[in-house]
């Protein structure tokens, strides 16, 4: 994976690696989801998860496979994942907008509580 960090993996069978994205801290280093739910130095209220995994996972979802500006033409984890009805790890239809699609705040809870009871933290 090179500089890059896994940003979840779904346990469906053999496991997918869903996601690929750079850390806060930079290239080379894993931060897991629950260092971010961690309380920061300066003593403020640690993110909620919810916030976190629509911010920064959920998008992954919508973006070509492979690492971020690679134009390996692999489709989207969402081009199966919400049309084939076999899988597990099944997303709700995004809503389409003029810069191609997204979540409403609705389908995203939706989508977390698909997401939630698959990963393995």
């Amino acid at each position: 994976m090179g500089g890059w960090a896994a940003g979840f993996s779904l346990i469906a069978g053999v496991g997918i690696l869903v996601g690929l994205g750079p850390t806060s801290e930079g290239l080379g280093s894993a931060e897991p989801l629950q260092a971010s739910a961690e309380s920061s130095p300066d003593g403020a209220m640690p993110q909620d998860p919810f916030d976190y995994y629509r911010t920064n996972i959920e998008p992954l979802f919508l973006r070509s496979r492979g690492y971020p500006g690679s134009t390996d033409g692999n489709a989207a984890c969402v081009m199966c994942h919400v049309w084939q009805t076999s899988v597990r790890f099944s997303l709700e239809e995004p809503t389409e907008t003029p810069d191609g699609g997204a979540w409403t705040e609705e389908q995203s809870r939706r989508n977390y509580e698909v997401v939630t009871q698959l990963v393995n933290a």
